[in-house]
């Protein structure tokens, strides 16, 4: 038997790992963070908390967090 499976579009594709990418932000810790948005020249702070860090990468690289 063979199941087509549609393959998915790009909005699809991009609105997966929108919601997807936060997840995975928050596996990897501040300090990390921290360094990479100091390397890319983004002003971080010492008292940024980690959801603060994370939504400055996501902003960096042009990504909204979606609200559902």
């Amino acid at each position: 038997m063979f199941l087509f499976l549609p393959e998915l579009s790009f909005l699809q594709t991009h609105l997966m790992v929108v919601s997807c990418l936060p997840h995975q932000l928050n596996k990897v810790n501040a300090v990390t963070l921290s360094q990479w948005l100091k390397e890319k020249g983004v002003a971080v702070k010492s008292k940024d908390k980690k959801v603060d860090l994370v939504e400055k990468v996501m902003q960096f690289i042009g990504v909204r967090q979606l609200e559902l």
